[in-house]
């Protein structure tokens, strides 16, 4: 949402679209102005970098320590450096600052690392190379071996390294002599600089008529990390900005730097390197024999500079505070990368059923009858929805975990009428509360020293939605854990209904009244921290506590949903997340794809775009195409501004309604598909919506490609995202043949053309795939759960096709227990076969009401004794009612 109606109330100068002037660029935000500036410096053929290394301690090849030692002038400084082998294919480095001692007692001393509040240490505890780790020297110089081939090559004087994969080398780190690490040092001195350092601002700077007192002084750390003989990066959400990454100094890119630095920044630019709601400071690349990542472990605002030449891609990090602390990736395909990277962050939460299906949303549904009145006219109008949402106005004066019992008198009454259809509620809670005494959350926060701190050690006071607000101080323990306590069963956010989730906003924070509209940087959190440090995992810390909270209201029985806008690595174990406050324009529609595609390979597969555009009005034509684009986004909502005319599904008229519908109902068929491909997010971190080079990585034509993409690796769309579009170009990667979705027509063509009338939905089956659907009309998704399921088999040239289905009981953590089937089915040799993988009874009456093969002809089948007369089509055969169970062998033979 936007704060355009708090503005007019609080007397704040209202803005209605972002104007770039109220955020910071590079040359005004010192630290990265400091840290270009030494780029530019390093440029000079008379540069030597400052550091050396020195004390280097071997004994455990896996964990091998020393001195960095930076020169400064006639002076020295001590930096430890840590160089770990996690894992076969993943090397983490850490450079700090050992024994930093400050005057200001109660300011943190130590650098801030978010590890402890991002990693999956249930996980990273279990890492370990899995071969020899050897350690060499020579000349000036080490290498570790690991892995499958894998090496670090260090050296000493100056200090350098390069990562190599199989003899070839990846990853080069300080080639370009970036590396810079701001010391502690003394005010108003010379000492501690190096004469072709940026001195301006180090210790004080203004913005926007907020000035920002740095007590530390500078500290901000940088470090070239350059990919070599790369042409593609991918990563670093969130931006509006196209999948592979552009230069971000040069005439054909960007002139500022992607910047990592969470915002309220309603009605974004496209196609910008701005700072956005969310911040992963994950990079990968690819090329066609090998795949590299580097993971920046740092919660404080970050700049990254993208440069590229004929020797690769080139990659300058820039960070405010915080430990130099970074992990490198390497491996043969781009998924390896993206798993080992989920092996430190976590692999993704494997939603509730319901929660991939429709959300239906907007600010705002205005009274518990509204609410009840949109659910009757979805069931009148045949369509499926699983969720409605209440934005702010369901609250007593935007004070949260209340409700205005004049529009709501009945929540829970009213919770429980959506459950007779099985349907969900999801309601807003933000992390700012209302100033106001009496107020028990208020006054809990304030009275507990709850509430993250001014530097007068008072409650910090901004403006956000209620007014006057203090913000909950998720690094204080107990502070969490009363965060979480407000979400317990049986209170009066949602009594004892078991359908209520929850959508956590405004959590960059979003202050109005703060400088580039978030929480100024020397606010103070428990611990001694300054907000600057952790400032870009805040919004996760929150989450985190929430999850907690409605983990324990559940009693551990369902999985929560939740939504977040701000977001960090490892937030994908957690929450799905969206992009934030678009506007209902054909631009915004076709900057969702690569922005879902970058989030799905920055580890957040749950992600989505508010469909049909959170500002103004779409027309027919655009809310149809949004819809059509939609039905494929991992997150599926609907969503509107207050000020826009409402737009339901059932409100369009004729023919738009009708493909809207035909949208809606898609989704719903393709709800096995979906499932098992968030399974499968959930074991490897694979994206459930892809990006071709993703599946293909040795097609270098398709890295790339943004406005298409693979829903786990077996259907391809490719959305309609221009007015007017009569017809469409599609690539048609892999050399193999594809199927269209709807008639079966087999196309072999590497690129092919398309009509696209209103009702068309570009997809394609891939050849030599089998996929899973359920094809009868349900009102929501757990509805559905025991309905009989549909095989498409595409096959290949090759006369084979396979894929895998899984499914659980769609709510609960039972899985975990082996409380789920997992089915393979396998064409060949004109044979289909079904191997159970694994089979809990609870799943021996779902069976299979049809099986449709395109690509193979036959006239009859049988199994066993049984036989089953075919009917014929053009692009194959079907074989209607085999009722076979999914959770048992059989096989099919055709003749």
């Amino acid at each position: 949402m936007h704060p355009f109606k708090l503005l007019v109330l609080t007397g704040i100068v209202p803005v209605l679209a972002v104007k770039d002037y109220l955020f910071r660029k590079c040359d005004q935000n010192p630290f990265c102005h400091r840290n270009r500036h030494y780029a530019v410096e390093a440029q000079r053929p008379d540069f030597v970098t400052p550091y050396t290394l020195a004390n280097l301690d071997t004994a455990d090849p896996a964990h091998i320590t020393g001195t960095l030692v930076k020169s400064v002038g006639d002076q020295t400084v001590d930096l430890s450096l840590l160089i770990e082998i996690k894992t076969d294919n993943t090397v983490h480095f850490v450079v700090d600052e050992p024994n930093r001692k400050l005057d200001n007692p109660a300011l943190q001393a130590s650098r801030y690392s978010p590890a402890g509040d991002i990693l999956d240490h249930s996980q990273v505890s279990k890492l370990k190379p899995t071969k020899n780790v050897k350690v060499s020297k020579k000349d000036g110089a080490v290498t570790i071996s690991f892995g499958d081939g894998n090496e670090v090559e260090i050296t000493l004087s100056p200090f350098k390294a390069r990562l190599l994969h199989k003899g070839t080398e990846q990853v080069a780190l300080n080639n370009r002599q970036l590396l810079n690490f701001e010391q502690l040092r003394k005010k108003d001195s010379n000492d501690g600089w190096n004469s072709w350092e940026l001195q301006d601002n180090a210790w004080s700077d203004s913005f926007d008529g907020k000035t920002d007192e740095k007590s530390r002084g500078p500290e901000a750390v940088a470090l070239d990390i350059d990919f070599s003989n790369y042409k593609h990066v991918f990563g670093i959400p969130e931006h509006a900005d196209s999948l592979s990454l552009k230069e971000t100094n040069s005439e054909s890119g960007h002139s500022e730097p992607y910047r990592l630095f969470n915002v309220d920044i309603f009605e974004y630019e496209t196609q910008s390197p701005m700072p956005m709601y969310g911040s992963i400071p994950f990079m990968m690349a690819s090329k066609t024999d090998s795949a590299t990542g580097v993971f920046w472990l740092n919660g404080a605002d970050t700049y990254v500079d993208v440069s590229k030449s004929s020797q690769g891609v080139g990659s300058h990090w820039i960070s405010e505070a915080g430990k130099l602390d970074f992990y490198l990736f390497v491996d043969d395909k781009p998924a390896h990368v993206l798993e080992a990277y989920g092996k430190l962050t976590g692999m993704a939460a494997l939603p509730q059923a319901f929660a991939i299906g429709y959300h239906q949303c907007r600010w705002n549904y205005n009274s518990q009858s509204d609410v009840l009145e949109v659910n009757a006219n979805f069931d009148e109008a045949s369509l499926p929805y699983d969720v409605i949402w209440l934005d702010v106005e369901y609250t007593d004066a935007k004070k949260y975990f209340t409700w205005n019992k004049d529009q709501f008198p009945e929540p829970v009454e009213m919770l429980g009428e959506l459950d007779e259809t099985k349907r969900k509620l999801v309601t807003i809670i933000d992390p700012h509360i209302k100033a106001e005494k009496s107020y028990f959350v208020y006054d809990d926060l304030v009275n507990k020293n709850f509430a993250v701190q001014d530097r007068a050690n008072k409650p910090y006071e901004g403006h956000c939605w209620p007014g006057n607000s203090v913000w909950v101080d998720s690094m204080n323990p107990a502070a969490s854990e009363y965060w979480a306590s407000l979400y317990a069963f049986g209170n009066d956010l949602g009594g004892d209904a078991l359908n209520l989730h929850i959508w956590n906003d405004m959590n960059e924070p979003s202050v109005f009244s703060g400088p580039e509209t978030t929480a100024p940087k020397y606010l103070l959190h428990h611990g001694g921290w300054e907000h600057r440090d952790l400032h870009n995992v805040y919004g996760q810390t929150l989450t985190n506590r929430t999850f907690d909270g409605m983990l324990s209201r559940y009693n551990g029985e369902q999985r929560p949903f939740i939504l977040t806008r701000s977001y960090y690595a490892g937030s994908q174990r957690i929450a799905a997340m969206w992009t934030g406050d678009n506007q209902a324009d054909w631009a915004y529609l076709k900057e969702a794809t690569p922005m879902i595609l970058t989030s799905g390979i920055a580890g957040m597969p749950f992600s989505g775009a508010d469909v049909g555009g959170f500002f103004n009005n779409p027309d027919s034509e655009l809310l149809t195409r949004w819809y059509q684009a939609g039905a494929f986004y991992p997150f599926f909502r609907g969503h509107a501004h207050i000020d826009s005319a409402r737009r339901e599904p059932y409100l369009a008229e004729e023919p738009y309604k009708s493909a809207i519908s035909n949208a809606l109902h898609l989704r719903y068929q393709l709800l096995p598909q979906f499932y098992s491909a968030f399974y499968e997010a959930s074991q490897t971190l694979a994206p459930v919506m892809r990006p071709l080079f993703f599946e293909f990585p040795e097609e270098e034509a398709v890295y790339a490609i943004d406005d298409e993409f693979l829903i786990g690796d077996s259907l391809l769309a490719k959305p309609v995202v221009d007015r007017g579009a009569k017809s469409i170009d599609v690539v048609l990667p892999g050399g193999g043949v594809y199927y269209d979705y709807f008639t079966g027509k087999a196309h072999r063509a590497n690129k092919i053309t398309v009509p696209t009338e209103l009702e068309s939905i570009p997809l394609f089956v891939r050849g030599g795939k089998i996929i899973t659907r359920r094809d009868r009309h349900r009102r929501s998704a757990e509805l559905m759960a025991n309905d009989p399921y549909t095989l498409v088999v595409a096959v290949d040239d090759s006369g084979r096709a396979s894929g895998k289905l899984y499914t659980d009981d769609g709510i609960s953590y039972g899985y975990e227990k082996g409380h789920y089937a997992l089915a393979e089915f396998v064409y060949e040799s004109g044979q289909l076969k079904n191997k159970v993988t694994h089979a809990d009874k609870a799943f021996n009456d779902l069976n299979i009401e049809r099986i449709i093969v395109y690509g193979a002809q036959a006239s009859t089948a049988h199994a066993g004794k049984t036989k089953f007369d075919l009917e014929q089509t053009d692009a194959g055969f079907i074989v209607r009612n085999p009722r076979f169970k999914i959770a048992e062998n059989w096989t099919l033979t055709f003749k």
